[in-house]
C-alpha cells in the first residue's frame, strides 16, 4: 500500500477541476443561458437517476439537461457530469412526450484492489432515447464512443483507448 497519498493529490485536484470548468462552460453553451434577458435558464424539474451500477442527480431545463454522475463497480469508482441537449420530441403511441438527445460526458476515474490502484479520466458522447414510464418516471437507453484514460500508481504504465459505452437508466422526477 502506497504510504504518501499526498503526492497524487495535486493531479486529481487539477482533472477535477478541468472536469469541473469543462462541463459549466458546455451546460451554459448548450442550454443557451448566455443572453441578456437572463443569466441562467430556468430549472423545470430535478430529478435522481438509477443507472446500472450507479446514481445520477439532475437539474432538467428547458430543452437541455445538467447531470452529477456516479458509478461503482467494486474495484473502479467514477464520478462526474454529463450535460444533455434535447434534439427532437415526438409523441409515442400512448400520447406521451418522447425525446431524443445528444450528451456528453466527462467522468475521474479511480480504481483499486490487491495488486494495484491507480486513476484516469473517461469521456465521450453519447445520442439516447427517453421515455416515460409514467407521469413521473422516465426510461433512458444512450450509446457513444468513449476515450478512456487510466494510469497506474504503482507501475506509472498507462493505458487508453476508445471504448463504446452502452448506458440503461430509470429516472424519478422530483417536482
Amino acid at each position: 500500500m502506497r504510504t504518501n497519498k499526498l503526492l497524487v493529490q495535486p493531479k486529481k485536484l487539477d482533472r477535477f477541476l478541468v472536469i469541473g470548468v469543462t462541463t459549466l462552460l458546455l451546460a451554459i453553451f448548450l442550454t443557451g443561458s448566455i443572453s441578456p434577458v437572463r443569466a441562467f435558464p430556468e430549472v423545470e424539474d430535478y430529478y435522481v437517476g438509477i443507472n446500472y451500477p450507479g446514481l445520477a442527480l439532475g437539474l432538467n431545463f428547458n430543452d437541455s439537461a445538467l447531470e452529477l454522475r456516479y458509478f461503482t463497480d467494486g474495484d473502479i469508482d467514477l464520478y462526474g457530469a454529463r450535460i444533455r441537449h434535447d434534439l427532437y420530441h415526438f409523441e409515442g403511441r400512448d400520447l406521451s412526450e418522447n425525446i431524443i438527445y445528444l450528451g456528453a460526458d466527462v467522468l475521474f476515474t479511480e480504481f483499486e484492489d490487491t495488486l494495484t490502484e491507480g486513476d484516469g479520466l473517461m469521456y465521450g458522447i453519447v445520442g439516447g432515447l427517453e421515455t416515460p414510464i409514467s407521469q413521473s418516471i422516465t426510461a433512458n437507453l444512450d450509446i457513444g464512443p468513449y476515450q478512456v484514460e487510466i494510469e497506474d500508481d504503482y507501475s506509472g504504465l498507462d493505458s487508453n483507448g476508445l471504448h463504446y459505452v452502452l448506458n440503461f437508466g430509470i429516472n424519478i422526477f422530483l417536482w
